[in-house]
């Protein structure tokens, strides 16, 4: 089973993590839009459409999955307007570019680490409580995979997530004999049954 973060989890480290915008910013997208830590790490503000008033940002997705165009939640849309308009002077073109805190080390990549990532998520976990198992960006990916497929079905969560196989889909179907009894028993009394 697919160890994932709870939506309540989540929450939390939205609220923790919301007086630093970038590291907000980075939280928000990783959950948001199933994204791993290298992809938001790499995202270039190019990816963005902020030609209207819905923001898209055009996802490439790493290790062989496929490309997506997703357009932001309304609150993270205005989030990235805003720490977008406070970074004018940003000649890499990357969203989160490497040095931001002041130390430039040996990045070449030109963007933040997601070793950086990994350790100012797993601080805001900590500061929340949440168990050690789950502190890392990748539960973040997998909260959202989780919270959505019994909604949407799993070929709208392949297609969200840029899966090119359903098998890496799969893992976050979970079921019980209560949920699969609700689900028949709501499609039967639907079908008048």
């Amino acid at each position: 089973m697919t160890e994932a973060l709870s939506i309540e989890q989540i929450k939390s480290l939205y609220q923790v993590s919301s007086p630093n915008l970038r590291n907000h910013l980075m939280i928000r997208l990783a959950f948001e839009h199933g994204m791993r830590a290298s992809e938001v790490c790499s995202l270039k503000i190019a990816d963005f459409d902020m030609s209207t008033p819905v923001v898209y940002l055009t996802l490439p997705r790493l290790k062989g999955s496929k490309e997506t165009v997703q357009p932001l939640m309304a609150e993270t849309a205005i989030l990235l307007r805003q720490y977008i308009g406070s970074r004018r002077n940003n000649p890499t073109g990357y969203l989160f570019p490497a040095g931001i805190a002041g130390r430039h080390g040996t990045n070449r990549q030109g963007h933040i680490t997601r070793q950086t990532f990994f350790l100012f998520f797993q601080e805001y976990c900590r500061q929340v409580g949440i168990p050690e198992h789950l502190q890392h960006p990748h539960a973040a990916k997998h909260a959202l995979g989780t919270a959505v497929i019994d909604t949407i079905g799993i070929q709208s969560t392949r297609q969200y997530l840029g899966h090119v196989s359903i098998r890496s889909t799969q893992q976050y179907i979970h079921s019980n004999d209560q949920k699969a009894s609700a689900a028949v028993h709501a499609v039967l009394a639907g079908a008048g049954l």
